[in-house]
């Protein structure tokens, strides 16, 4: 039962819901990322038909598809200067105009094909700078026994914004779709310039009476001061480290933290998934011929809407490692069946007629697993394990690293699956996700229900427990 003091208006114990009702403005943000990411996948299409008034050549379509993910670079170091300077909140607030001028400029794009280019590589600038900060900030504003929740649910409304595009994208004109896309970043923009800012920022810039303020607002409650005094030590640990780009790998738990986040954001885009949300309707018209494409790429994002969903409610029970170990077990499994099926269907003679509810059912699972593991938990790990003093720089060179990854997977996915058919980029996936799950079996440890200052002394022991790991 919650107490409440009648003369300030607080509750006497920590309330959840002033942190619920902060985040669900970020995930707004979150949900305009979304639109950003899976804008081609109904929009190319378009793009390369006569009807668009604009000449648009396959390497058009191809560079305004990929020029996003190289420009997510430049948000992501962007952000890691923003993130200790102007603030979490100001880094968060600088990224929805980014989405609002990307959308006008698709608006406008039967003028040119530049204002397409621009708009791809300016919207590209305001996704880095939200992945980065969204989790930063959701893991740093929230409480242990419900961070991961919160989290999850950054991911669901940033896949509900992919659902949300193609569903938008195929029935309604290039134009059109991206004014009915604005909403969502207005919205965010209206709403969280209210929000407090990070406490952990706060005291990082000795601004201790502020970040009692904004403690007290997340909480809903004036007994903070225990939880101020444990952020303070930890925040004063860690700037008197005065951490410096090279200590992510002389310093070892930040080596360690850095070596985890970069195999699993590597597994997580060689599993497949992100590559094949960015094609999805090409994909699926070769996968699943014999179902319209749009209601295959609308599918896929609902089952993992649901999965993310399942996962929500999970992740703080069974815990990171479990399911990060479900998705790359059920990636590897589902793209071996998906190769072996796309290179007997392209380089034999066999008659796969009486499969061809393979691949739907490999999509399911591998979607479902997918989601469980790298949307939900994957997501979480990204704002715990690193230090305060040295978080935007490690998260800077993840993300540098992973937008690389990505652009570089892409690439190859087109060029390998215009070449020598699907079963190849496929086979390439599959072998990534068994590496990935070695990995996670031995090297990473459990997080859940732990505070950010607990797991940065358990990646700083000698070796962790494998009974602690899985516990």
């Amino acid at each position: 039962m919650k107490y409440f003091c009648l003369k300030c208006g607080y509750a006497t114990e920590n309330q959840k819901w002033p942190q619920v009702v902060t985040v669900s403005t970020v995930w707004l943000l979150g949900f305009s990322g979304g639109i950003h990411f899976g804008w081609p996948s109904p929009s190319i299409p378009k793009l390369l038909s006569n009807d668009f008034p604009v000449k648009v050549t396959p390497e058009d379509a191809s560079f305004i598809t990929t020029s996003a993910l190289l420009s997510q670079i430049i948000g992501n170091v962007a952000s890691s200067i923003l993130i200790d300077t102007a603030g979490r909140k100001i880094a968060l607030l600088s990224s929805a105009p980014l989405f609002l001028v990307s959308l006008l400029l698709i608006h406008f794009s039967s003028k040119s094909i530049a204002f397409l280019y621009a708009a791809r590589i300016i919207g590209g600038i305001g996704e880095g700078l939200m992945t980065i900060m969204s989790t930063v900030y959701i893991s740093e504003i929230s409480e242990p026994r419900i961070r991961g929740v919160l989290v999850t649910f950054l991911k669901a409304f940033f896949c509900s914004g992919v659902l949300f595009i193609n569903v938008v994208g195929f029935y309604f004109s290039i134009e059109t779709a991206s004014l009915m896309s604005m909403p969502s970043s207005i919205l965010f923009l209206s709403l969280f310039v209210f929000a407090p800012e990070s406490p952990y920022f706060l005291l990082m810039t000795k601004q201790t009476e502020r970040a009692y303020s904004s403690l007290k607002k997340l909480r809903w409650t004036d007994n903070v001061h225990e939880e101020l005094v444990l952020l303070q030590a930890h925040v004063d640990r860690q700037l008197c480290a005065n951490a410096r780009l090279k200590d992510l790998v002389l310093i070892k738990s930040n080596r360690r933290a850095l070596v985890i986040l970069l195999v699993t954001t590597s597994a997580e885009i060689f599993s497949g998934v992100p590559t094949l949300t960015i094609y999805a309707q090409p994909f699926f018209s070769q996968a699943v011929p014999n179902i319209p494409q749009q209601w295959t790429a609308v599918f896929t994002q609902l089952l993992r809407l649901v999965s993310i969903f399942a996962g929500a409610a999970i992740v703080d029970t069974l815990g990171r490692k479990i399911l990060l170990l479900v998705a790359t077990g059920g990636c590897c499994l589902t793209a071996t069946s998906l190769s072996g099926f796309f290179f007997l269907k392209d380089h034999s003679s066999l008659d796969l007629d009486q499969f061809n509810w393979l691949p739907l059912v490999d999509i399911v699972v591998m979607e479902i697993t997918f989601m469980l593991g790298f949307g939900v938990a994957g997501f979480c790990l990204m704002g715990e394990l690193f230090s305060t003093s040295i978080k935007a720089k490690a998260v800077c060179v993840i993300s540098v690293m992973g937008a690389v990854l990505i652009f570089v997977n892409t690439a190859l996915f087109q060029f390998l699956s215009g070449s020598y058919g699907l079963g190849v980029p496929l086979a390439i996936f599959a072998a990534a996700d068994v590496l990935a799950f070695v990995f996670c079996w031995r090297r990473l440890p459990e997080t859940k229900r732990k505070s950010l200052e607990e797991i940065r002394q358990k990646l700083g022991r000698k070796r962790v427990r494998k009974t602690e790991d899985v516990s």
